[in-house]
């Protein structure tokens, strides 16, 4: 293969492939891409706007797992810098971020979101009296 000529975005309106596996490409800085109607290999910064959509997918279930790893370390291992309610909230704070990135991920491979939302707890609402600024708020 000769040496990929650089580009700074994908022309999408030529139909294209990645030169290699879409999992080689995770950290990478670069993606090599091959148009198919001439053969010809481009490389490309590796931003979101040039990856494909199971890149995209694959990405965020990584920070989802992250996220979920993050909320039950904090779970079985409390910090002594943080009240038991801020880690509490943190921890669920984490855990709907987690849902977030799984959800998007869903959304480029697809996929029903409705099977990744009836998998999680319902999130219970804060009241007034937990929110701190609301009760600013309510002063003046």
């Amino acid at each position: 293969m000769d040496t990929p000529t650089f580009e700074a975005t994908l022309q999408r309106h030529r139909a294209h492939e990645l030169a290699e596996p879409a999992q080689a490409h995770l950290r990478a800085g670069q993606l090599v891409y091959r148009y198919l109607d001439t053969g010809e290999c481009v490389s490309v910064p590796n931003v979101w706007y040039n990856q494909p959509p199971e890149l995209r997918a694959e990405s965020y279930e990584v920070q989802a797992v992250v996220l979920e790893q993050l909320a039950a370390s904090m779970s079985k291992r409390p910090s002594n810098l943080m009240l038991p309610l801020e880690m509490q909230r943190l921890g669920e704070h984490y855990r709907q971020q987690a849902l977030a990135f799984r959800a998007q991920a869903a959304r480029f491979r697809g996929e029903s979101l409705r099977q990744i939302v009836d998998q999680q707890p319902v999130r219970q609402s804060r009241s007034k009296a937990d929110n701190p600024a609301a009760s600013l708020v309510a002063r003046r």
